[in-house]
């Protein structure tokens, strides 16, 4: 029988229940000295095997197991990001149609990245919390290693770009650790999560997380997790990922569907339908029940504090935009820095912003690469919690990089996801499509051919449920194909085809989604003079192209491309 890492724990839950009366606030994990912890890679931590390992298990696991009717419970944190339809944290009714999307979450929007960045922190600290109670119960040698290890745990996160398979710990249903009772054979709270049953019988309103009552990946006849693996290895997420720190030329651009480059969303949505073989995972309203949830945006919130190092003249959101629908917020409300994350509260009533969450060093963590001395500002130019005049151009905008950590951070980037391709100067096509996601049946994915090459693919998730986006697609590896079939550069813009795909087995055609619109892009990269620089890009030129309905030659290879099954 599993020893239950639990026993002895669930009165955890009431202690740690919300405050009806005052929101929760997100305030990060409090230090006691100026190094700042940094956030570890799930595989180190699980090969490491020590006492943070052991504490994560755990701590995940007590998470679980508390009850749902608790707002910092597994479910209703998960459940913050999409389904069940709730108010959580005294944020307000709902204020969109019935009909929109019901989550708290955006996507496709500016504040993809910083609306998760709190939504991280609040599953930190709540793990954490959990992770010092468990600690305290370690006893004689073992109890000060484990309270200093819960001191310095933080959420683990899943580099899915350097090593594009699922983490091995997300795999097996048992594993052993060392627990306060001794070294026992435990449940794997990364392999599964069941639903609660109050919430199966509607206690907290619509859910249905069809098909099963617990989170499932690669069901038969594919297998968990080979066929992930193999959806994984596609796509090139370490080129995806580098082209967005390189080729981007706005923070927006680098984090967000709604931008015109390679972003790290577009990316970040490869994942969503490649890790679980679809799934829970694929649909954003069931999502944030994966364990492989947070995994996947703690790798997220990595890249964007990396661009942040690299990039210390523009580490966020610039720009107003009218916005998408979310649980308080009606389509159309102009979005921008200054803009309420909810349901995400900072001290005073005041609701986090995009601008209250740049530093991630202020709550408490950051990440290999990132790191830098904690920065001091002078009291006369801190900003009072809820001084919205002063935070836009106060708060953490000042994000402490020096040139130093600058050329640290982007030779770390280098060389962790560069290639080949960029040691030389080369011309760069690439292909920029644009479409209204209502006009699409999703999810779908949607594959891309360079004269009549397949060159890659993007994925429409199913939310949000209306609003632009784009996606970009590299041309490069095609461009050999292009020239055995006689086709000049001034040709290629009429030499881009797609076919649309459903979930459900569909095939779109083309002229359906009268939205979509193709732009060619063209320009020279030079190859970066040292190791703390990026490649330049010069010479930009947009051009607009033809988007046409892929039609393949007869007696052609088409590009090998694993699908999982649909």
């Amino acid at each position: 029988m599993l020893y239950s890492i639990v026993a002895g724990y669930l009165a955890l839950g009431s202690s740690l229940h919300a405050v009806a009366a005052d929101p929760y606030t997100i305030t990060g994990i409090k230090t006691q000295s100026n190094n700042i912890p940094i956030r570890r890679n799930i595989n180190d931590l699980a090969s490491e095997a020590g006492p943070q390992w052991d504490l994560y298990i755990q701590a995940l696991a007590s998470m679980q197991k508390v009850d749902s009717a608790d707002p910092l419970s597994f479910f209703q944190v998960g459940g913050i990001h999409g389904e069940p339809a709730y108010e959580w944290n005294n944020t307000g009714q709902r204020l969109n149609d019935d009909d929109g999307w019901s989550g708290y979450c955006p996507h496709g929007e500016g504040i993809f990245m910083s609306w998760h960045r709190p939504y991280l922190l609040l599953h930190e600290q709540v793990l954490v919390k959990h992770a010092r109670k468990i600690a305290a119960e370690y006893t004689g040698s073992k109890r000060k290693r484990y309270i200093k290890a819960a001191a310095l745990l933080r959420t683990p996160f899943w580099d899915w770009a350097d090593i594009p398979h699922v983490p091995n710990s997300t795999v097996p249903g048992t594993m052993t650790i060392n627990t306060p009772r001794g070294r026992k054979e435990v449940r794997n709270p990364l392999a599964r999560y069941s639903f609660p049953q109050d919430a199966l019988d509607g206690n907290f309103g619509t859910f249905q997380p069809d098909p099963n009552k617990k989170i499932t990946r690669c069901p038969p006849p594919q297998n968990y997790p080979e066929t992930a693996n193999q959806n994984l290895e596609a796509i090139n997420l370490r080129e995806s990922v580098y082209h967005a720190f390189v080729f981007s030329k706005t923070f927006e651009d680098f984090g967000t569907t709604m931008g015109s480059g390679t972003s790290v969303e577009q990316a970040h949505n490869h994942v969503h339908n490649s890790a679980a073989c679809g799934e829970q995972l694929l649909d954003l309203a069931y999502s944030a029940f994966d364990p492989l949830f947070m995994l996947h945006h703690a790798n997220i919130d990595r890249l964007w504090a990396l661009w942040q190092a690299a990039h210390p003249d523009m580490p966020g959101l610039s720009i107003s935009y009218p916005g998408g629908e979310r649980f308080t917020t009606p389509a159309g409300t102009t979005i921008g820095p200054n803009s309420p994350l909810a349901p995400f509260y900072r001290k005073g009533w005041h609701q986090h912003t995009s601008n209250s969450v740049l530093s991630t060093h202020k709550y408490g963590y950051t990440y290999e690469g990132a790191e830098k001395k904690t920065q001091h500002l002078d009291q006369k130019r801190q900003y009072r919690d809820g001084d919205d005049q002063s935070e836009s151009t106060m708060s953490d905008t000042l994000t402490g990089y020096s040139e130093k950590h600058k050329r640290r951070a982007v030779a770390f980037i280098n060389k962790l996801y560069s290639s080949r391709d960029h040691d030389k100067e080369r011309i760069v096509y690439q292909a920029h499509i644009r479409y209204r996601v209502e006009d699409l049946e999703r999810p779908a994915r949607v594959k891309v051919y360079f004269c009549n090459s397949y060159v890659g693919y993007f994925v429409a998730l199913k939310h949000p449920k209306r609003g632009p986006s784009a996606a970009t697609i590299h041309l490069n590896r095609a461009l050999e194909a292009c020239a055995r079939a006689g086709i000049k550069p001034s040709q290629y813009r009429n030499e881009i085809s797609a076919s649309i795909h459903t979930h459900s087995g569909k095939d779109i055609p083309i002229s359906r989604v009268r939205s979509m619109k193709l732009e060619l892009e063209r320009f020279d990269e030079i190859p970066a003079k040292s190791k703390g620089e990026f490649p330049t890009i010069l010479n930009r030129r947009v051009t607009p192209g033809k988007l046409k309905e892929y039609q393949p030659r007869k007696q052609s290879q088409a590009a090998h491309h694993i699908d999982y099954k649909e």
